[in-house]
């Protein structure tokens, strides 16, 4: 009899250690690798009222990559379906699109913040119109979580739509604002019921933890980092200034990081501000790399 009480016993504690070891294996997450596609960088000052018609057109000055249009565009919602190029193989640093790298301060950097302490460089992408009716009879949740671009979670910045729509690459450089992205500027008279995309990478040369997103908008705004959703704005309509939303426990992984934000404009103003601290609220810095 003690026999089999012993086997039982043994058979039941191997399969309780098997149960534990299968919840406890790690998840597959996707490698983040940033495109190697070179573009020409415009500078957007928000002091300078026709800084962007000065410069003939960003449509003519900036016209991003254009790989061949496989898009398709669905007419019931307006929706754009796009198809990723293939993974591009790994190139010098210096040749990747769009990447900031990250720098950690330590408690030793200046606790007053400057345009190095935002996201200030992006690939911008747009813009997508709705109609004001889709507020009145819908509500703003059906505008912001509505897809204008297929899997937006993971857009790299390289994809092309139908529509004629390329990718611009802006730096934003705002001196009684800094680190404002203002769409407004990109798009002028077009920044009415539109919403827009901006996507960067940010280069970490180790993983951080615990990390704290500072974001503020006008209009709407939904950000991803690492084809994860951390944060939406989805309430009253506001004036953008920074660090009106806060997120805790935000992770970068070490190498290349993909952010996503979706800001989505209701009146004439359109613009967001981004950033993060680290776990004790040192704002870190992002320096751009090409």
């Amino acid at each position: 009899m003690r026999f089999y009480i012993n086997s039982l016993k043994y058979i039941v504690i191997s399969l309780l250690v098997a149960v534990w070891g299968f919840g406890c294996r790690s998840v597959d997450v996707p490698n983040i690798e940033p495109p190697a596609q070179m573009q020409v960088e415009d500078q957007v000052s928000s002091e300078a009222p026709d800084a962007v018609g000065e410069l003939n057109g960003l449509d003519d000055l900036l016209p991003g990559t254009r790989p061949v249009s496989i898009a398709q565009k669905t007419a019931e919602n307006k929706t754009i379906a796009l198809k990723r190029p293939e993974q591009p193989p790994v190139v010098p640093f210096k040749k990747h699109l769009n990447v900031n790298k990250v720098v950690t301060t330590d408690g030793n950097g200046s606790l007053f913040l400057s345009s190095d302490n935002f996201i200030v460089r992006w690939n911008v992408f747009g813009p997508f119109y709705y109609s004001s009716n889709d507020l009145q009879l819908n509500g703003t949740k059906s505008v912001l979580h509505r897809e204008f671009v297929k899997d937006e979670k993971s857009l790299t910045g390289t994809e092309d739509a139908d529509t004629g729509l390329t990718w611009r690459l802006v730096r934003f450089n705002s001196k009684s604002s800094p680190g404002q992205v203002d769409l407004a500027q990109v798009y002028k008279g077009k920044n009415q019921y539109a919403a827009a995309y901006a996507v960067t990478y940010l280069y970490s040369k180790e993983a951080l933890d615990d990390l704290i997103l500072y974001a503020g908008s006008s209009g709407y705004i939904k950000i991803w980092v690492n084809h994860q959703l951390v944060h939406a704005y989805d309430r009253q309509p506001r004036t953008g200034k920074w660090d009106q939303d806060v997120v805790k426990n935000i992770s970068m992984r070490k190498g290349y990081n993909l952010v996503v934000v979706k800001c989505v404009s209701v009146g004439s103003n359109w613009d967001f501000f981004l950033r993060f601290s680290d776990r004790n609220d040192n704002p870190l810095k992002f320096i751009p790399q090409n």
